[in-house]
């Protein structure tokens, strides 16, 4: 549908301006949209950092998502550094505590993306985690950086978890 392609849109196309696009978007749609809505709807939905900081305080480790979110693959090299170091630095500074993890957008897995791979090395951190492909072979040949694992939903029937775990292959489409 429409959403699916807006979505596609702004996760595959490269060097897209997503606030430009966004913009045009909202004036074709006859939609408000501006960094009043943003917020508004951020308020909502993302916890505040005295959250963060709690689950911190409890023992959950807090690690990096990158810095809004972009799709690694789009973004060029200032973009791509600026993902990776402005969420890193934020967190660190918020929390206290250094961040030593990411997991990637979209569940990207960086296999095939060696400026990518240079990149996150280059922010600093050390593991990597994507969702693309399931888990992928453990042990001496897993990347640090690209550690495949898959979701787990609370609704997800405690049969298909098993399932999932015992072969989890069947539970992804190879891309």
């Amino acid at each position: 549908g429409v959403i699916t392609d807006i979505l596609d849109t702004i996760k595959l196309t490269f060097g897209l301006d997503v606030e430009k696009y966004l913009l045009t978007l909202s004036d074709a749609l006859g939609v408000a949209w501006g960094p009043e809505q943003e917020k508004e709807i951020t308020d909502e939905v993302l916890m505040t950092w005295d959250e963060v900081r709690k689950l911190r305080k409890e023992g959950m480790d807090v690690e990096s998502h990158t810095h809004t979110h972009r799709v690694l693959t789009t973004l060029g090299d200032t973009e791509l550094r600026q993902e990776l170091t402005g969420s890193k630095k934020v967190l660190e500074e918020q929390l206290d505590a250094p961040v030593r993890a990411l997991a990637y957008p979209v569940s990207l897995s960086i296999a095939k993306h060696g400026h990518i791979l240079e990149a996150v090395k280059e922010a600093g951190y050390d593991l990597g985690f994507s969702t693309s492909c399931g888990l992928g072979p453990l042990g001496p040949k897993t990347h640090p950086l690209d550690i495949q694992r898959f979701w787990v939903d609370p609704t997800l029937p405690h049969s298909y978890f098993r399932a999932a775990l015992a072969v989890p292959q069947l539970t992804y489409r190879r891309r």
